[in-house]
């Protein structure tokens, strides 16, 4: 990652409105008085735990303005691990289930944005700042 996306997401995270909460070790649910009305909420997630698509599919089924911008596990296994007939057999049926969910969340209706492991994150603020504006004017 370059420094200027890493700068650029902790600028973003500083412009963040931060809310009381008391901590629950069950993510499934997040309480609805946490989130201000009409919150955009914009996930960044490889798509890996299922306690968290929970968390997402119950956020979209409460009907809250929901993006998700998916970092890709096996761009970064693949780049990580040495290449070995295994690790590339093992890169490709993690890569599968991870379509699979890809599907999973289109099916909700949710916007999706791919963050691929080379692209800027330049690209994928544009897309965010895009689909923000759509959602507003949803709203």
């Amino acid at each position: 990652m370059e420094w200027r996306q890493l700068y650029t997401i902790l600028e973003r995270l500083a412009e963040a409105r931060v809310s009381f909460t008391y901590v629950a070790k069950d993510i499934t649910l997040i309480p609805k008085r946490i989130l201000p009305p009409e919150a955009l909420i914009v996930a960044f997630t490889p798509l890996i735990d299922e306690r968290f698509l929970k968390a997402l599919y119950n956020l979209v089924a409460r009907h809250f303005d929901l993006i998700v911008v998916n970092l890709s596990p096996t761009d970064v296994m693949r780049r990580v691990l040495p290449r070995s007939a295994l690790n590339d057999a093992a890169c490709d049926l993690w890569e599968m289930e991870h379509h699979l969910r890809l599907e999973e969340v289109r099916g909700w209706g949710v916007p999706l944005i791919e963050w691929k492991i080379d692209e800027p994150i330049s690209s994928v603020m544009q897309t965010l700042k895009q689909l923000r504006h759509e959602a507003s004017r949803r709203r």
